[in-house]
C-alpha cells in the first residue's frame, strides 16, 4: 500500500533564517539546502527525529536526531507517530530513491521543489514489516559506507604522504635539469569552428571532452558527455589513452586527469603525452595537483582566467629518480583500482539491501 508523505509526516513552520544564521562553529547542526553540513548555530529552532528537505537547486535530504535548526530554504518534517524508526525507515526509503525528489523541481535558472509536492510523494506502507529491524539493517549499511569513505580518505592520504617521502614538494625544487617539456610531449587541443555548439560537427563515434569531465575525474578519466562526427573531429585534436589532460580556462584552471581512452578535446585543454617509461602518466598527473595553486595564483585576472603551454613546459621535475616515479606510478594505480572496487561494492550492496528491504524480502 502507497500513502502521501503528508500523512506520514508533519510539516513544521519554517524557521525564517537566512543561510548567512549559520556559522562554522555551535552547538547544533544547521541545515541549508546542501547535501552537504558545513554550518553549525547555538539556537535550535527545531528537534529531531526529524527529516530536512533542501528546497533549492537539487534535491538534498537529511535525517536528524536531537536539537537542530535549517535555513528558510528547508522544509522540515516530523513522524506523526514521533518515532525514530519511523522516519529513519522512510529516510532510507526517500535516500535510495532520491530521483523521486529531485523530479518534482522546477523552474528556470535555480530550480526549487515545492511543499505541495513534498506533501504528495508516496510511501510504501506495509504493516506485516518490522521497520525497527530493516532500518538496523539499512543503518548497518550505511556504516559500510562510511567505512569505505573512511578507506578511501586513508588511501589519498597515503598517497600524498608516499610521494611527499619520496619527492618532497614539487613546488619548492630550486637544482632539477629536467623540466616537464623534456619528459613528454604537451599541446594544446582544438577545436576552431564558431559557434562551438554548431550541430554540424557533433552527433558522432568520437568521445570529445572539456574542461568539466577533467575536473569531475578522480585521477583516471573515461567519462564524456558529447561526440563529434567526422567533419567535427577534422577541426579537432585527439589525444591518446595515458595522456595527462590539464584544464586551463575559467574555474577549473590546473584541473588534472589521465585518459582511459582516446579523447579530443579543445584548445581550452592541455594535453600532456609521456615519452618516457621511467617517467609515467600517473607521476605526472599527481605531481602536477601540487602546481595547481600555483596556476592559479599567475592566471590573469581577467574575465577568464587561463593558463598556457609556457606555464606547463618550463614545470621542473623533482630529483628522486626514474625508479621512485616508476615506483609511484604503481602505488598510484593500486590505489584507484581499491577505490574503484569499494565504491563498485558499496554502490551494488547499498541498492540491493534497499530494494529488498521496501519490497518486503529481508
Amino acid at each position: 500500500m502507497m500513502v502521501q508523505l503528508a500523512q506520514e509526516f508533519e510539516f513544521l513552520r519554517k524557521t525564517g533564517r537566512a543561510a548567512s544564521f549559520g556559522t562554522p562553529d555551535g552547538r547544533y547542526p544547521f541545515f541549508t539546502s546542501s547535501q552537504e553540513l558545513t554550518k553549525r548555530t547555538d539556537v535550535a529552532d527545531c528537534n529531531g527525529p526529524a527529516l530536512v528537505f533542501g528546497t533549492g537547486g537539487a534535491a538534498s535530504l537529511h535525517y536528524v536526531e536531537g536539537p537542530f535548526s535549517a535555513t528558510n530554504d528547508c522544509y522540515v518534517v516530523v513522524p506523526r507517530s514521533r518515532k525514530r524508526e519511523d522516519a529513519k525507515y522512510f529516510y532510507h526509503y526517500l535516500r535510495s530513491n532520491i530521483h523521486i525528489i529531485e523530479n518534482g523541481f522546477r523552474g528556470a535558472g535555480l530550480r526549487h521543489v515545492s511543499k505541495k509536492y513534498l506533501e504528495e510523494i508516496e510511501l510504501p506502507v506495509d504493516h506485516n514489516i518490522d521497520r525497527s529491524r530493516i532500518t538496523k539493517v539499512l543503518e548497518s549499511a550505511d556504516d559500510i559506507q562510511c567505512a569505505r569513505k573512511r578507506i578511501c580518505g586513508l588511501a589519498d592520504e597515503l598517497l600524498r604522504a608516499c610521494f611527499l617521502d619520496a619527492f618532497g614538494d614539487p613546488r619548492q625544487v630550486r637544482n632539477s635539469d629536467i623540466t616537464l617539456a623534456d619528459i613528454a610531449y604537451i599541446a594544446r587541443g582544438r577545436f576552431s569552428p564558431r559557434p562551438r555548439n554548431d550541430p554540424r560537427f557533433y552527433g558522432g563515434n568520437y568521445p570529445f571532452i572539456q574542461t568539466g569531465e577533467i575536473a569531475n575525474a578522480d585521477g583516471y578519466m573515461n567519462e564524456y558527455r558529447q561526440t563529434l562526427n567526422e567533419r567535427g573531429i577534422g577541426v579537432s585534436k585527439s589525444f591518446p589513452s595515458g595522456t595527462v589532460f590539464v584544464a586551463i580556462v575559467g574555474a577549473t584552471i590546473g584541473a588534472t586527469a589521465i585518459s582511459a581512452r582516446e579523447f579530443w578535446c579543445p584548445d581550452s585543454v592541455i594535453g600532456i603525452v609521456p615519452e618516457s617509461e621511467d617517467y609515467p602518466a600517473e607521476f605526472i598527473e599527481y605531481m602536477l595537483r601540487f602546481w595547481r595553486p600555483v596556476f592559479i595564483d599567475r592566471a590573469p585576472e581577467t574575465a577568464r582566467a587561463n593558463i598556457n603551454l609556457q606555464t606547463l613546459r618550463p614545470v621542473p621535475i623533482p630529483l628522486g629518480g626514474p625508479d621512485k616515479a616508476v615506483q609511484f606510478a604503481n602505488l598510484y594505480r593500486k590505489l584507484h583500482k581499491l577505490k574503484e572496487d569499494l565504491n563498485g561494492l558499496d554502490d551494488t550492496l547499498l541498492a540491493s539491501l534497499s530494494q529488498r528491504a521496501f519490497r518486503g524480502e529481508l
